[in-house]
């Protein structure tokens, strides 16, 4: 059984502009999907966990002729809970893609989270099944595999209480060399890599590693 994560990045001139909101609006810092359904006759719909101006979002996407409906809950101060129909044939792309995703032998571990222009979607299944996800995506869609290997129940444990943005750090970290001994990379070479501040990429490691700590000895 194989595990892999994949950075999707579908083409800015040819993706809906729902797709362009919720993954790249200046005023939404990121949406995880939660949970869907598709349905042949009806279309789809999301359960997406939104972090940003979500009043200014909900406006946004209704006023997008494949929305059939839109509700939101504001939960805490800067973050929202939207429940989206789509209409069924109304974005051809989203519908290839959900369709390579959604094969026998393979399942996509939610969340599934949408930010600065790019889908963060994990897969477990059949080396097989993994795969022919990544070789149906469509053509407008970039893919970066950024880790791929065997699938361990007790790892994703692990890593489940990481933002994406934390596990991007430490899978930079490691591959810089941070972690070795002697220490091969700085604070300064991880943030290049991230794109942002030396203190940015600090904070990101030091509650990665915390969290990683404190599931490893069972800890809040």
């Amino acid at each position: 059984m194989k595990y892999a994560r994949l950075v999707v990045r579908p083409d800015p001139a040819v993706a809906p502009r729902l797709f362009r909101l919720v993954a790249d609006a200046d005023y939404v810092a990121e949406t995880r999907l939660l949970a869907w359904n598709v349905a042949a006759a009806s279309g789809v719909t999301g359960l997406a966990d939104v972090r940003g101006d979500g009043a200014r979002l909900a406006a946004a996407i209704r006023e997008e002729p494949p929305v059939a409906s839109v509700a939101r809950t504001q939960v805490a101060p800067g973050r929202h809970v939207f429940l989206i129909e789509v209409g069924a044939g109304a974005i051809a792309l989203l519908e290839r893609i959900l369709g390579s995703l959604t094969r026998e032998q393979l399942t996509v571990v939610k969340p599934v989270v949408y930010r600065d222009g790019r889908v963060h979607v994990r897969l477990v299944g059949t080396a097989a099944a993994v795969q022919g996800a990544v070789d149906g995506l469509p053509a407008p869609v970039g893919v970066d595999v950024r880790a791929v290997g065997d699938y361990h129940p007790d790892a994703g444990l692990a890593r489940e209480g990481l933002s994406e943005r934390q596990r991007e750090a430490l899978e930079a970290a490691l591959s810089l060399g941070y972690y070795e001994r002697p220490r091969a990379a700085t604070h300064a070479d991880v943030a290049e890599q991230l794109g942002c501040a030396p203190s940015t990429a600090s904070e990101h490691l030091q509650r990665a590693e915390a969290k990683l700590v404190r599931g490893a000895l069972g800890g809040p």
